[in-house]
C-alpha cells in the first residue's frame, strides 16, 4: 500500500471484484482481478483518444475506474472534529465516498485524485494479484460467508497493506526518537 488511504482503496476494490465473481475460487477471483472486458471494444472514427482509452481498460486501469471511482470514493483530507486534536499518526488522507457520481468522461480525464487510486490498484491487486486471488479462495474455503474478513486479511497480508503498516508505524517511532533526543 502507497498510504495510509490505500488499504481502503483495497478493500473497496477487492470487495467489489469478489462480489462480482462468478464463484470463489482461486480461478474466479483472478478471472476479475485480470479486469478483462466481457465483449470486445467497439471503436469508432470521430474519437482517437477515446478509442485508446477503451483498448487499454483492463486491470487497475479499469478496476480503479468501475470499481472505486464510479461509485462514488474519492481521497480526500480526513475530517476531524475541529475542536479536538488530530490523534498521533492519524491518516491525512482518507478514502471517502459522496453521492456525487462521476461521468464516463470525467473518470477518463487525468486528476491527481484519479491517478493516486490508480497507483493504489497497482501497488496491490496490480502487483500480488495472483497471492491476493489465493489468499481470498483459501479464507473463504475456511470460514464460509466471511467476505468482509477474507477482503481485509487479503488486502493486509497478501496485499502487503500490514508491511507497509507496520514500516510507517517503525518511521513514526524513530521521528519521535529524533524529536526527543533533540529535545534533551
Amino acid at each position: 500500500c502507497l498510504s495510509d488511504w490505500s488499504s481502503d482503496v483495497c478493500k473497496q476494490l477487492v470487495g467489489s471484484l469478489v462480489a462480482n465473481a462468478k464463484g470463489q475460487s482461486e480461478d474466479s477471483i483472478m478471472d476479475q482481478f485480470d479486469g478483462d472486458l466481457p465483449q470486445p471494444v467497439v471503436l469508432t472514427d470521430e474519437d482517437a483518444q477515446g478509442n485508446r482509452v477503451e483498448q487499454n481498460r483492463k486491470g487497475c486501469n479499469k478496476h480503479y475506474k468501475d470499481e472505486v471511482l464510479r461509485h462514488g470514493f474519492r481521497p480526500q483530507k480526513c475530517k476531524y472534529p475541529e475542536n479536538e486534536a488530530v490523534p498521533e499518526g492519524a491518516p491525512e488522507y482518507c478514502l471517502e465516498q459522496s453521492d456525487n457520481r462521476p461521468d464516463d468522461r470525467a473518470m477518463d480525464t487525468y486528476s491527481r485524485e484519479s491517478e493516486a487510486v490508480f497507483y493504489a490498484c497497482e501497488s496491490t491487486v496490480g502487483r500480488y494479484g495472483d497471492e491476493m486471488a489465493r489468499a481470498l479462495s483459501e479464507y473463504l474455503e475456511d470460514h464460509p460467508g466471511k467476505v468482509d474478513e477474507a477482503v481485509t486479511e487479503s488486502c493486509f497480508k497478501a496485499g502487503k497493506c500490514e508491511k507497509d503498516a507496520a514500516r510507517k508505524e517503525r518511521k513514526k517511532q524513530k521521528k519521535k526518537g529524533k524529536k526527543a533526543k533533540k529535545e534533551l
